[in-house]
């Protein structure tokens, strides 16, 4: 670049450098002339450390999770709730598997203690029933034990490889239904596993996962239900109940890293 900067003034040069190999410094040098003096002249060196790639694996993985909520059934059903929801952005061509787990459920009587019934099938302590969505362009949903559990799977139908080398096995370990020790959900096997965490936040407000950058086109699920197995609450007009449910969504890319949030949702039975 050759160019006139006035006295007191100063030059501000921009540019990008597209490099095959990891760098660890930029040096850039500049050769300054005095244009009223052509014997007068300098140089100055300029040296720029380089920090390491820092890989973000939910900038690919953009989804948006809105209007999510925990609902009485159409049906009637006492033994029962549903979660419902939309999630924009769930892409089977970069998303390899989406998963949905309980991870707290209480439920807590708002009048007499008497008025909780007793629940003996442990299907009803707040589990995933069926049948909940399915999701375009992945096979599922698939839950732990045949009809219920507190995790339940969504799988891409798409076969792809992660950067040319075949799949690993790992991912975020599960554990016993969300009963594991938390710093064992970062364990993986033969992978690393970077994983990004939002807060658990209360539904009904948007939940956006992942950056901005993803150029593949944005699908999107126009809204899902999940049956939630809950114990039967008193018929009697003074009873009622409070049930409040978090659920950790996970979504996987192709090399088997993990994006995932948090939401915590509560509904109200009774009068």
């Amino acid at each position: 670049i050759n160019t006139v900067i006035n006295s007191g003034n100063q030059l501000t040069i921009t540019g990008t450098i597209n490099a095959a190999i990891n760098l660890s410094n930029i040096c850039i040098g500049a050769e300054i002339k005095d244009v009223s003096n052509a014997f007068w002249k300098a140089s100055k060196d300029t040296c720029v450390k380089v920090d390491p790639c820092r890989c973000d694996p939910c900038r690919d993985m953009q989804l948006v999770i809105q209007k999510d909520t925990l609902v009485l059934p159409k049906n009637g059903n006492p033994m029962q709730v549903n979660l419902t929801g939309m999630v924009t952005g769930i892409n089977p061509n970069n998303i390899k598997k989406v998963t949905a787990e309980i991870i707290y459920f209480n439920i807590q009587q708002t009048g007499d203690s008497n008025c909780a019934k007793c629940v003996y099938d442990s299907k009803y302590y707040g589990n995933f029933t069926l049948p909940a969505s399915a999701i375009p362009g992945y096979s599922g949903p698939v839950l732990n034990k045949p009809d219920y559990s507190r995790l339940i799977t969504w799988t891409s139908t798409v076969i792809k490889e992660c950067n040319g080398q075949p799949q690993g096995g790992g991912g975020v370990d599960h554990g016993d239904n969300g009963k594991t020790d938390p710093a064992n959900y970062n364990k993986a096997k033969n992978v690393t596993v970077p994983k990004q965490t939002q807060g658990a936040t209360f539904g009904e407000k948007m939940a956006v996962i992942g950056g901005t950058g993803n150029p593949d086109p944005q699908p999107h699920l126009p809204g899902f239900t999940l049956p939630i197995a809950v114990p039967e609450m008193n018929s009697l007009s003074c009873c009622g109940d409070v049930i409040k449910i978090c659920v950790r969504y996970t979504f996987y890319d192709f090399c088997c890293h993990a994006c995932e949030v948090i939401r915590c949702y509560e509904i109200k039975r009774g009068k």
